[in-house]
């Protein structure tokens, strides 16, 4: 199904307001709206689902085999997506550190800018890196405690969900793949190619189903494409676009730097119009009123510093 869908990260535009993602949450533009990054000190928890929903229009697969090449099979209703998180800390496969979740909700979610928001919300359907799965408000024993009152996560275990080397369901770049069988209402997950399970079994029969996650920590980068992409490439692409655009941001910022400096020094020596300034902030302390005369010895750096120490300035 991999020309029928193809994810994007939403905008709060699209979500009529319920998704604020502004200044906590960049979204890449042009070909890397499927890129987003949670921003420096942000609050952490927060959510945010991809813009189009899974479709539930069946599709007509081809049944792949020697005998009947491209043979036409039953229509069916099965998609797929992948996500991986980029931790800037974290080496490949390491520990995300809990909370980072993939999986499905409704329209009827809208806490995204709230701290785990998701964690506590009954329209989730998915998985959580530390072992957790999530069916909606379905409990069962085991609910895992922490991270808020309400929390409808159940912890499964290594036999049912094998971890990964650092003892989590994925890690910082491990590519997760989910595939959302609408005829059986059933999420099954991949870490990196190698099976996971078939985690949640009662997803909504009816309504529209979108993909979400939650890049738990500030600084983490993450990606979503559909079956035939590799998200994995485009956050590193993601990064090394916005590494290059700090740096300009960082240059152009020192260019203005030195301008502004050329204002007050040149020459290794106040400037003319800074000396022109201080003598009338002088003059107007000393009761002159013919301002400064072309005869007055120029002021020196550290006259200069004092004015302006009494004008509430640094020099």
């Amino acid at each position: 199904n991999a020309a029928s869908y193809q994810p994007k990260w939403g905008s709060s535009t699209q979500h009529r307001g319920k998704m604020r993602v502004g200044q906590d949450i960049e979204v890449g533009s042009g070909d890397l709206q499927n890129v987003a990054r949670t921003e420096d000190g942000v609050t952490e928890g927060r959510a945010i689902r991809a813009s189009d929903p899974l479709p539930r229009a069946a599709y007509r697969s081809q049944r792949e085999n020697s005998d009947s090449p491209g043979q036409v099979d039953r229509q069916r209703k099965v998609y797929g997506f992948r996500v991986v998180f980029d931790h800037p800390y974290r080496d490949v496969g390491m520990s995300l550190g809990d909370y980072y979740m993939i999986g499905l909700t409704t329209s009827s979610f809208s806490a995204f800018g709230e701290r785990n928001g998701l964690l506590q919300s009954p329209y989730f359907w998915g998985i959580e890196d530390g072992g957790s799965c999530f069916e909606g408000a379905r409990r069962r024993r085991g609910a895992r405690p922490g991270a808020g009152s309400t929390n409808y996560g159940m912890e499964t275990s290594s036999r049912d969900a094998p971890r990964n080397t650092d003892s989590v369901l994925f890690g910082s770049q491990e590519t997760v793949t989910v595939i959302v069988d609408l005829e059986n209402s059933t999420m099954s997950f991949w870490r990196d190619g190698d099976f996971i399970g078939t985690l949640v079994r009662n997803l909504p029969r009816s309504g529209y189903l979108y993909p979400v996650v939650v890049p738990y920590n500030s600084g983490v980068t993450f990606a979503i494409t559909g079956m035939d992409g590799s998200p994995l490439p485009c956050v590193k692409n993601f990064n090394a676009l916005r590494k290059e655009r700090l740096e300009q941001e960082a240059n152009r910022r020192r260019q203005e730097l030195v301008e502004q400096r050329s204002v007050l020094i040149q020459n290794g020596k106040l400037s003319k119009n800074v000396i022109t300034v201080l003598k009338n902030i002088f003059f107007s302390y000393t009761g002159r009123d013919d301002g400064p005369s072309p005869s007055e010895p120029l002021l020196d750096i550290v006259t200069a510093s004092r004015l302006w120490y009494r004008c509430g300035l640094m020099l």
